[in-house]
């Protein structure tokens, strides 16, 4: 057998070992009647877009797991959880806060500026 072949039969049995996993996890749940849900058919059946879904897994917020050919899924609960869970907050920058100007701070800033002459406006 040619290395090659080889790799050919590993990647299929690879492949063949997912698809029997996957239909394992699926049959087994989570012991409470859990689904396997597909994220496009999870983000068409609750109302979301798939492109969130696949954002919330990447990012941890969404527990997922990938089957074959790149297709990913999500328990049902696990969805559920995500959908629950407090929103995203960007996190705050500290801002230098700029001394305090006075009126008269300003108006001589003005009057320097020659914005503004002893009369009033220009």
């Amino acid at each position: 057998m040619t290395a090659r072949a080889a790799l050919a039969t590993l990647r299929a049995a690879h492949v063949a070992l997912g698809v029997a996993l996957d239909g394992l996890e699926a049959a087994l749940g989570d012991g409470q009647g859990d689904e396997l849900l597909d994220l496009d058919a999870a983000a068409e059946r609750y109302g979301l877009t798939s492109s969130t879904l696949r954002r919330w897994a990447r990012t941890g917020r969404l527990r997922a797991v990938e089957l074959e050919r790149g297709r990913v899924a999500c328990w049902r609960s696990a969805l559920v959880e995500a959908v629950n869970a407090a929103p995203y907050q960007a996190p705050v920058r500290a801002v230098e806060a700029a001394p305090a100007d006075t009126d008269e701070d300003l108006l001589e800033a003005a009057l320097a500026a020659g914005e503004l002459s002893a009369g009033g406006r220009r």
